[in-house]
This record gives C-alpha cells, structure tokens and sequence, in this order.
C-alpha cells in the first residue's frame, strides 16, 4: 500500500533527523561550554581586573579594541616561543594612531599597557628570525625581526657570537640566549598558553557558525517531518474508515442479494411445482376425454 510506504519511510526519516539533531545539539552545548571557559581564561588574561585600566581605556574609546593576540597568526612550531617572547605585549590594545591614546597616558595612574599601531606597511621578514612564522601588525614584525630562531639550546649557544646588538636567539620553547646571557621563562599564571587558547575559540567560533544554522534546518526538517507523517497517518486513517464502511456496505449487499437469491430459488421451485400440477391435471383431461 502507498500510504503505508510513505508512512513507514517518513518514520525512518523521523528517526534519522531526530539522531542527527541530537548529535548537533550536544556538539553545540559542549561547544558552547568550552568556548565559554577559554574565553574566561582570556578575559582574565587582558586583566579585565584592573579597574583603573578598564577606566581608562573606556574613556579612551578602547574598551572593546582589539588586542594584539587577536590579530596574530603564528606557526604551531613557534606558539610557545612567540608568547613567551612578546609576554604581556600580546594583550597590547591595537589602535588606528598611537598619538591620541599616547597623549592621554598621562591619566592612567597605575597599570600594565602596550599600545600597538595596526596600520603601515610591515617589514620584510629577515630570513631565520621569529618574523618569518609570524603574521600580524608591522611594529610587531620590526621588534621579531630582531629575534632569531634556534632549533635548540646547543645550537643558539653555538651561534651567540654571530649576534648584532639587540638581536638574540630563540627556540622553541622559549629560551632566549644572546650575547652573554640565556633567559628562561615559566609560568602557570592566565597569560600561558594565551595564542594557542586563541586559535582554539577562533576554530570553536568557526565551527559554531556552522552548527548553529545546521541545528536549525534539522528543527526546521523535523517539525516539517513530523506533520507530514501526522497528515499521512490522518489521512490513512481515512482511507481506512473509508474502506470499511464501502466493505460494510458491501456485506449488507450481498446479504440483502443472497435473501432475494433465495427467494427468487424459492419462487422456482414454486413455479416448477405448479407447472407439474397442470401437466398432471392436462394429462388427466386428456385421459377422461379418451
């Protein structure tokens, strides 16, 4: 029966989108749950604490400005490195002009900031330093040009010598050597791991783009679905009182044909016996004329 085909496969496909929309769904809270503590660990990271620097900055316009973390793209191999480097200066506040913001430095009593213009032309990136694995402003790139890269400890010592002023080594996990002095920086506090926490809520903000509408058109296919087989299972229901009744109607034909059946097998009998009775009596009336 169509009907019932129809039926059965729009159960199917009830079932299918109703699994797939549980799974979105999940995927989508969890998401969300994650997105919601990097973000936190980010905020507290661009020390949304500091109550004279949040002032200052919202007098300022820059309250919700980028930071400079936001703007950078850097090489896995090199995550580490880069943030142990630029440290703090990864929450710098990016601004169109450094002159205005500049100028009001002044007001700001106490505090941890770094301003970084976003506009110029950006450097070239000198061969073997940070620069060449690093996108982002042009400041940043004059400062990581100066910071070459060593693919460990031995190596970097071993190259010390060959150092201009202001330049120094780095490998990946962070140590800076330059001439006469190696730093080393560790740390557990909320700015570690900042850009690889980035990366992860730029991918987890990509991803939720294309879940949220997802989970949407599954809602939408479901409720759309599951009409369609309520109207399927209506109108088979219909059908099926329809077809009873016409079946009932059937039955009382065919009782009411098989009464007048046997009547009319009745009348025969009847008139077979009457047509007897008069060959008896014609036969009689021929005998007695005889």
């Amino acid at each position: 029966e169509q009907r019932l085909a129809t039926i059965n496969e729009l159960r199917q496909r009830n079932q299918h989108t109703q699994e797939e929309l549980a799974s979105a769904r999940a995927e989508l809270e969890t998401l969300k749950g994650r997105l919601a503590s990097l973000q936190a660990l980010q905020q507290a990271a661009r020390g949304e604490d500091d109550k004279p620097l949040r002032q200052w900055l919202e007098q300022q316009g820059l309250r919700d400005g980028r930071r400079l973390l936001e703007l950078l793209e850097v090489s896995d191999d090199w995550q580490q490195a880069v943030e142990i480097v630029l440290a703090e200066q990864l929450q710098a506040v990016v601004v169109g002009g450094l002159e205005a913001p500049a100028a009001a430095l002044a007001g700001l009593e106490r505090g941890d900031l770094t301003l970084v213009e976003e506009g110029g032309e950006p450097p070239p990136a000198r061969e073997g330093t940070l620069a060449t694995v690093v996108q982002g402003p042009g400041p940043l790139l004059h400062l990581l040009n100066s910071m070459h890269m060593a693919p460990d400890l031995k190596d970097a010592l071993a190259r010390r010598g060959q150092l201009a002023p202001g330049e120094c080594l780095v490998t990946p996990d962070g140590l800076r050597i330059g001439r006469g002095w190696v730093s080393l920086r560790r740390g557990s506090d909320a700015r570690a791991g900042v850009l690889a926490r980035e990366q992860e809520i730029r991918e987890l903000l990509e991803r939720r783009q294309g879940l949220e509408p997802q989970v949407e058109r599954l809602a939408a296919a479901l409720e759309e679905d599951r009409q369609a087989l309520v109207d399927a299972e209506q109108a088979r229901e219909t059908q099926q009182r329809e077809l009873e009744a016409a079946q009932r109607v059937i039955a009382e034909v065919r009782a009411l044909l098989s009464g007048k059946l046997a009547r009319a097998e009745q009348i025969r009998h009847r008139i077979d016996g009457l047509e007897k009775d008069a060959e008896e009596l014609r036969q009689q009336v021929s005998d007695g004329a005889a």
